[in-house]
Formats: structure tokens, C-alpha cells, sequence
């Protein structure tokens, strides 16, 4: 949802809807913040495992990402 929310602005809107509906019965800070470190550190375009250890490689990705998140 993340990358869909900030890929064209058609699908912010129904992102932020999806969230203001689960946010009724679910703390979406807290899942949205959880959610964004698991993403940062998969996405390979940002990170990298070495030795079983995240490597941010772009953290300027992460930061663009967190800014939206």
C-alpha cells in the first residue's frame, strides 16, 4: 500500500480510505509504523542481507517512503 500510495495519485485516496476504516477498530499507527520497518528492510531496492543482518543501501528511499508513511 505504501508503493501504491505513492506511485500515481488515482490510488491515494483509496489508501487512505482502506486506512480510516481499519483505524475503527485497529490502531493503524502502530501497524502502519510496524508494517513500514518490516517493508524497509525487504524492499531490495533498499536493503540488502549480509550475514543475516540488514544493510540499508538507500536511505533515502526509506526516508521518502517514511515521509508518506
Amino acid at each position: 500500500m505504501i508503493n501504491l500510495y505513492e506511485r500515481d495519485s488515482i490510488f491515494k485516496e483509496p489508501v487512505i480510505e482502506i486506512f480510516v476504516n481499519i483505524d475503527q477498530v485497529m490502531d493503524m499507527e502502530k501497524i502502519l509504523v510496524s508494517t513500514f520497518y518490516t517493508y524497509a528492510v525487504l524492499d531490495p531496492l533498499v536493503c540488502e542481507l549480509v550475514n543475516n543482518k540488514p544493510i540499508i543501501l538507500r536511505p533515502d528511499i526509506v526516508e521518502n517512503k517514511l515521509s508518506e508513511v
